[in-house]
């Protein structure tokens, strides 16, 4: 299961340059649009957290995920591709530099417990349980 486990990076082997910037400019577009509601927005997270998933669930108000979801920016793994300074910085704010930093370079995931330590979540939930249940 998955929240956004990110893009197919199968589809990005054929960009060049220009459709990077395409697809970034793209995202960022996205992000401002839900950054820019005016109601408060949740991202409720069950599996794995990842890329672009990632960016979205950050653009989000409030975050609350599964005990068993993951949280990560696995590109230093995969393509090595670069995100907009946009991104970065959205990232930054809510994970803070040094740990983006771990993440970007050492394709590290974050658990839950890590995510809601870093107040990234504000809640832990089992799968299943109700929502008066949330830690």
């Amino acid at each position: 299961m998955a929240f956004a486990s990110g893009a197919d990076i199968a589809h990005f082997r054929t960009f060049d340059g220009e459709d990077g910037v395409q697809y970034e400019d793209r995202l960022v577009g996205v992000l401002q649009q839900l950054e820019g509601v005016r109601v408060p927005t949740l991202a409720v997270i069950d599996g794995v957290c990842a890329g672009a998933g990632l960016l979205l669930a950050s653009a989000c108000d409030i975050r609350i995920a599964t005990t068993d979801s993951r949280f990560g920016l696995p590109i230093a793994r995969t393509l090595g591709n670069g995100l907009s300074a946009y991104s970065l910085a959205l990232l930054a704010d809510r994970i803070g530099t040094a740990r983006l930093s771990s993440m970007l370079v050492r394709a590290q995931m974050l658990t839950a417990a890590d995510a809601a330590d870093i107040g990234f979540v504000s809640a832990i939930a089992e799968r299943g349980r109700r929502k008066d249940s949330l830690s």
